[in-house]
């Protein structure tokens, strides 16, 4: 293998051989998986790998039989690939920092290799982090995979909070660490019980407490049948034990210390299944109180709205949108529906529409009192402090409009 330089160790009639290298291998295993890393150890049987992923790591010795391709990466594919790794989260941004690394590997490989035909592939992942990496400059969040100005994040700290912890919870479900899962899970319940994140959890909270349920429900099941297996030697044993003491009614003295020898080693296998038999029965009794508990854990997270919350999120992310794009009366209907008025960052926007709201009324009643020159002012001041409203600039058209029919009338 060509950048190895290899030290051969002669173990009885094997030669094994630990490799150092900076050059990495590509192995393709007959299932199809796949791992790229550096080759710390071979023998004729078995190749043992250092490898690393988007999603794992580790050093796995890898039998040669299952090897359906391996081929030694080019320093230019070693780079690419090194450069995969870093990938951009669907769901939140990252610290301004955390973009540095990958840019610079990036644009490495650019200077390096200007002729490889990866670089088009390079100029794509360079352009993706550069553009997240720019919107976190500029001060803006990315959170359940939509972008908030500081403003707009400040508003909704709360769920992006909440959604960090989501995140977490979901890379402790792709690890399968149950533990790490429910601890992530207790704490959104218990923190953003009125969050985005918090509907997304609970099904999958379900589905993995129904699977521990399940793996009790088994457990219970084989322990049982251990007793129900007790069954026929503690008949056969009480059946002998019967039987010797019958004999030992009519038997002499010397068989009938034979007799009771064999009674009381019969007697002894029967009180050794009976005690198997109550250590079972507490096993048991303690893993079905463990399944009641998940049973009840379920039942309780199985009464939670979680369709009403997730429209609720749903409408609140609207009446927002409605917002900033000059709706104010959208908004206003949306922010009124059942459940959105008690998720936080509802009363930012129900305060907005508040205040938009007064000052349309002060325009209006000016309007109806056909004083142009007051409602003209009016409608300029709030839409400097409320930017972009579509009902606002109309009214302050009809102000316009009408002062200019007065005038016409006067002349």
């Amino acid at each position: 293998m060509t950048g190895f330089r290899r030290i051969q160790l002669s173990i009885g009639a094997t030669a094994v051989f630990l490799c150092f290298s900076h050059a990495r291998d590509r192995i393709v295993l007959n299932d199809g998986s796949t791992f790229v890393g550096s080759i710390v150890r071979e023998d004729p049987q078995t190749v043992t790998i250092k490898y690393q992923s988007d999603s794992a790591s580790g050093i796995l010795p890898i039998i040669k039989a299952d090897i359906k391709q391996r081929v030694t990466l080019s320093e230019e594919e070693d780079e690419f690939d090194s450069l995969s790794l870093f990938k951009l989260h669907p769901r939140h941004s990252l610290i301004a920092q955390d973009y540095v690394p990958a840019l610079k590997m990036g644009k490495s490989f650019l200077r390096k290799f200007p002729a490889s035909p990866l670089v088009p592939k390079v100029q794509i992942i360079i352009k993706d982090w550069e553009d997240e990496y720019q919107k976190v400059s500029q001060g803006k969040i990315k959170s359940a995979g939509k972008w908030y100005d500081q403003v707009r994040a400040k508003d909704r700290d709360y769920d992006i909070k909440a959604n960090l912890l989501y995140d977490d919870l979901v890379k402790a479900l792709g690890r399968n660490d149950q533990a790490m899962t429910l601890e992530i899970f207790d704490s959104i319940q218990t923190k953003y019980p009125k969050s985005s994140a918090y509907f997304l959890s609970v099904p999958q909270v379900i589905q993995l407490l129904g699977k521990q349920r399940s793996g009790f429900s088994n457990e219970i099941q084989a322990l049982n049948t251990k007793i129900s297996n007790f069954a026929q030697p503690r008949a056969e044993y009480s059946k002998l034990i019967a039987k010797n003491r019958t004999k030992m009614s009519a038997a002499g003295s010397e068989e009938s210390t034979q007799l009771k020898n064999q009674l009381a080693i019969m007697e002894g296998q029967l009180g050794f299944i009976d005690q198997q038999e109550k250590v079972l029965r507490q096993k048991i009794g303690a893993l079905e109180s463990l399944h009641s508990g998940l049973s009840q854990k379920i039942d309780i997270l199985q009464t939670i709205p979680v369709e009403s919350l997730k429209k609720a999120t749903q409408a609140l992310d609207q009446a927002e949108e409605f917002l900033t794009q000059g709706e104010y009366k959208s908004a206003s209907e949306l922010i009124s529906t059942p459940h959105v008025k008690d998720l936080p960052g509802s009363e930012t926007v129900r305060k907005k529409v508040e205040q938009h709201n007064v000052w349309v009324r002060d325009i209006e009643l000016a309007l109806n009192k056909e004083l142009y020159d007051e409602a003209i002012d009016k409608s300029q001041t709030a839409l400097r402090e409320i930017s972009g409203s579509k009902q606002l600039q109309t009214l302050l058209d009809k102000a316009v409009a009408g002062k200019k029919q007065s005038l016409q009338s006067v002349n």
